[in-house]
């Protein structure tokens, strides 16, 4: 990406490698969706410290392994990134990780019938994420006993062949950024679709025909988090 931007880009941060050509986040590798990019050092310093003060709410869709009872739920899990050994790369919850908070709504209920003639279930979901560990949605739902599909870290290898043959990449989608505009100071919402290749993973799945898609979301009090989120309630937990 920083390749790219340096030879597509003429801004004032664009051949700046040290700072990453401007990049002031990142998505995992396969997942899609928007990545903010400073053209200048007020606005990168202006939108790294809305995600240090936690003022960036991003929001993601993903589809997980089987399916999740309650219809929204949040995930209080601290998460260690290993940095050496042969799990270099990978995270894992851990009591000494750092603090990470994930909310999550129910959007779908789907099956498909496995290569072995068995209805496996799946579940839709939109997520939100405070905090912005390595892999923190894949690790968390992972943690749950949901791992997400085609997820190619996580997953057991005789579960990804059979979700790469339907899902060709992690079905992770980042849907939308809500950030302050680093002019003006108002409000956006920066929307991105579903991409076509996981539309098309989406649509080789059977919707559950009892499942009844909520009007509307209740994320007020995801709104009202302070920078310290609230203690996560375990009996909410869906494990």
């Amino acid at each position: 990406m920083q390749v790219w931007i340096r030879q597509t880009y003429k801004y004032d941060l664009a051949r700046n490698e040290p700072l990453e050509n401007g990049i002031v986040h990142r998505l995992d590798k396969e997942t899609s969706g928007p990545v903010m990019v400073g053209k200048n050092m007020k606005g990168f310093e202006n939108l790294k410290q809305q995600i240090n003060h936690h003022k960036i709410i991003k929001e993601y869709v993903c589809l997980v392994h089987g399916r999740l009872e309650n219809s929204q739920g949040t995930i209080e899990a601290r998460i260690h990134h290993i940095n050496s050994g042969m799990n270099s790369g990978m995270s894992c919850v851990w009591a000494g990780g750092k603090p990470a908070f994930t909310k999550y709504w129910v959007e779908g209920r789907y099956v498909k019938k496995g290569k072995d003639g068995v209805l496996y279930p799946y579940t839709k979901c939109r997520v939100m994420i405070l905090t912005g560990r390595t892999h923190q949605i894949r690790v968390h739902f992972n943690h749950m006993g949901h791992p997400l599909v085609s997820d190619p870290t996580y997953l057991v290898t005789h579960e990804l062949d059979e979700d790469r043959s339907w899902c060709s990449r992690s079905f992770l989608h980042s849907r939308s950024l809500t950030l302050r505009n680093t002019e003006t100071d108002k409000q956006m919402i920066l929307k991105c679709p579903l991409p076509y290749d996981l539309k098309c993973a989406l649509h080789t799945l059977t919707p559950d025909p009892l499942f009844q898609i909520p009007t509307q979301h209740e994320d007020r009090d995801w709104k009202e988090w302070p920078v310290d989120p609230p203690k996560y309630n375990p009996h909410t937990h869906t494990h």
